[in-house]
């Protein structure tokens, strides 16, 4: 029987998982998975199972009580674990919360709501952050839980966070504040610079016009290995359903084919098409959704549009990301959403770039 030795958060911690806490995983639902960690859920407990022997969970469980006595809102945890099968990091679930990318997505992006009174608030929680002295490694909207019931924010998922040095200062900067950039599908130009400018940024316009182009290079980087994820039906992009592969939104959800209309092209362009769905929504380009693919049939399900939009109500700001991503935009069509916002309409040019 494998051993497992614990640090508690307190006594009343330790009761109430009982002494031998890893064995709640046993009932325990899985959240997402990938070959080295595990993430599971039973009740109001999260387990962060870790396969590999490293000290990766004692190095989060020491980030986590730094930023605790330091104020900063963080989820608790309640028990830091070791054996050698393994690490587990258990944690309590905030009450009625969800990450800022999926309260975002639901919120916003797909619901139309009004994101100004979010945008202020978040501001608030980026700028005290980034004023705390502390370095974030993987600071972005995944890793920060929003209550719907109150609009407060906390830190989840805390590995590798430190006090900042002055090497991370000078030359890491930028990994921190570009956290705002996530959220720029659906906020104007001008929204995001004053957004931007709210959490603390100088020279918002300057800061913006170089992260578009350093998000640029780095979806380029990344491409390869997305590729392969999207065509491999890894669940943060598709689901295999036979013989179809079917997108998921960013909330994981899969894209509904009713009242889609149904395109066929040649296997290798219908691929491609589907693979520059992803690609424009990785770059936060608003765009005509494709559904699903059928790879062998060469058969796509494309999202339903309104009417083309003249090139006259299209603000030049969306070209310009285009451009910036190396993407030929001369024959570009957009539309409108149900919300009235512009997006891309077609996107076969696009989908012969991607493909080289």
């Amino acid at each position: 029987m494998t051993q497992w030795t614990y640090l508690w958060a307190d006594e009343t911690a330790r009761k109430r998982l009982g002494d031998t806490p890893e064995q709640l995983m046993n009932q325990a639902v899985e959240v997402k998975s990938n070959p080295v960690r595990t993430v599971m859920r039973r009740d109001t407990f999260y387990f962060k199972y870790d396969r590999r022997k490293s000290g990766r969970a004692r190095r989060e469980w020491r980030s986590f009580q730094h930023l605790r006595d330091a104020g900063i809102p963080v989820v608790n945890y309640l028990a830091c674990g070791e054996s050698a099968a393994g690490t587990l990091l258990i944690t309590e679930a905030w009450p009625q919360s969800e990450s800022v990318a999926e309260y975002f997505y639901r919120r916003f992006e797909s619901g139309g709501d009004d994101p100004g009174p979010f945008l202020k608030r978040y501001a608030d929680f980026i700028s005290a952050f980034l004023h705390s002295g502390f370095f974030h490694p993987d600071f972005h909207a995944g890793n920060i839980l929003i209550s719907r019931s109150t609009g407060e924010f906390a830190l989840v998922d805390v590995y590798g966070v430190r006090t900042m040095t002055l090497f991370d200062r000078l030359f890491r900067r930028y990994r921190q504040e570009r956290i705002g950039m996530e959220l720029r599908t659906c906020l104007d130009r001008k929204t995001m610079l004053h957004f931007l400018s709210e959490y603390g940024v100088a020279d918002a316009g300057v800061f913006y016009e170089r992260a578009l182009r350093r998000e640029a290079a780095r979806l380029h980087h990344e491409w390869p290995r997305r590729r392969e994820q999207i065509l491999g039906g890894y669940p943060k992009f598709t689901r295999s359903e036979g013989n179809l592969l079917r997108s998921v939104d960013q909330v994981r959800e899969l894209l509904p084919l009713e009242g889609c209309e149904i395109r066929r092209e040649e296997p290798l362009m219908a691929e491609n098409l589907f693979l520059a769905h992803f690609f424009l929504q990785l770059a936060a380009i608003p765009h005509r959704r494709v559904a699903a693919l059928d790879r062998n049939a060469g058969i796509l399900w494309l999202e339903p549009v309104a009417a083309p939009l003249p090139c006259s109500e299209i603000p030049e700001e969306l070209p310009e990301r285009l451009r910036v991503l190396g993407c030929p935009e001369e024959d570009a069509a957009w539309s409108a959403d149900r919300f009235g916002r512009p997006l891309l309409r077609d996107y076969d040019r696009i989908a012969g770039m991607i493909s080289k």
